[in-house]
């Protein structure tokens, strides 16, 4: 597999890296995951802006499965993964 690196604006990086007093990389980032416009929120989020994750597929039903398996003192592992929910 070859790698291609893409130069991207280097004056909208630095404005980024300086309105969200981040390092030129984080901005960078930022831009290329298309949080430019909402860096602020995404760095620095809030329990208010957060979904109600009963909302996702299963959740009520793995929370049953937890509470049940705390009562049972049971062994738990939790594998999770990240998503981009943008």
């Amino acid at each position: 597999m070859r790698w291609v690196h893409t130069s991207l604006p280097a004056a909208q990086v630095e404005a980024l890296s300086k309105q969200a007093g981040v390092s030129l990389v984080v901005a960078e980032l930022l831009v290329r995951a298309g949080r430019a416009e909402s860096a602020g929120s995404f760095l620095r989020p809030v329990l208010a802006g957060l979904a109600d994750p009963f909302l996702l597929p299963n959740v009520a039903a793995a929370a049953d499965r937890l509470r049940a398996a705390i009562a049972a003192r049971e062994r738990i592992i939790v594998l999770a993964t990240t998503m981009s929910m943008a």
